[in-house]
């Protein structure tokens, strides 16, 4: 088994490390060869071309900026060319709707190649301790037990919810859930303020009740 990960940003990077530490061959690759230099390590392998990083690789992953970034490398750049036959291309990057849809109809031009809908729950934190939340969608039949292998190496928890596509919808319902959260909690911290009432205190008293995520606390801190 072999992983590829395309794009080195944060995400990126902490799911090349989290692939690596899990024991999994890596190999990198980012249109930025900078990006890609700080990883080097055992099981991790920094490649100087899209088309070497996939060439060998049984999980192919992207993790980019947007849909036209997915759509360059894949296509343009020729990744998705380069793929073996029976590799799975796992599209990890936040990209809409639209953007999956665009990538979907691209993996149907080598149908040999299984796509894998992906996003992520979980901000930097998560994903360097390896414990995103993983929103798959698409054959997880086809995907074999490399993808899962390597999704169980980067999260704490992997739902599968039926068809390509699924996972992205599922991903924007929990932006716009965690939005609304987000929402709340700045009118209280502003309500606080008008009150001269320490944020942090009230934190704390309502810190494990039932109406108060576990992230929350964090955002009352000054």
């Amino acid at each position: 088994q072999m992983i590829a990960v395309l794009g080195l940003g944060i995400m990126g990077s902490a799911l090349a490390r989290d692939a690596a530490r899990a024991g999994l061959p890596t190999v990198v690759w980012d249109r930025n060869p900078a990006h890609g230099a700080a990883l080097a390590s055992d099981n991790l392998t920094i490649a100087t071309n899209v088309a070497d990083a996939v060439r060998d690789a049984t999980v192919v992953v992207t993790m980019v900026a947007d849909a036209d970034a997915v759509m360059n490398v894949m296509q343009d750049l020729g990744a998705l060319a380069a793929m073996k036959a029976g590799a799975s291309w796992v599209q990890m990057a936040t990209v809409g709707v639209e953007g999956t849809e665009r990538a979907l109809l691209l993996s149907g031009t080598r149908p040999e190649i299984v796509f894998i809908d992906a996003p992520v729950s979980g901000s930097r934190g998560p994903a360097e301790e390896g414990k995103l939340v993983v929103l798959a969608s698409g054959d997880r039949e086809r995907a074999g037990t490399e993808t899962q292998r390597f999704f169980e190496a980067i999260a704490s928890k992997v739902h599968w919810l039926g068809e390509a596509g699924q996972g992205t919808r599922m991903k924007l319902v929990f932006n716009a859930w965690i939005g609304l959260l987000m929402e709340g909690v700045a009118e209280v911290a502003t309500l606080c303020d008008a009150l001269s009432v320490d944020p942090a205190r009230f934190a704390e008293l309502v810190a494990g009740g039932p109406l108060f995520p576990p992230w929350a606390p964090h955002k009352f801190r000054k």
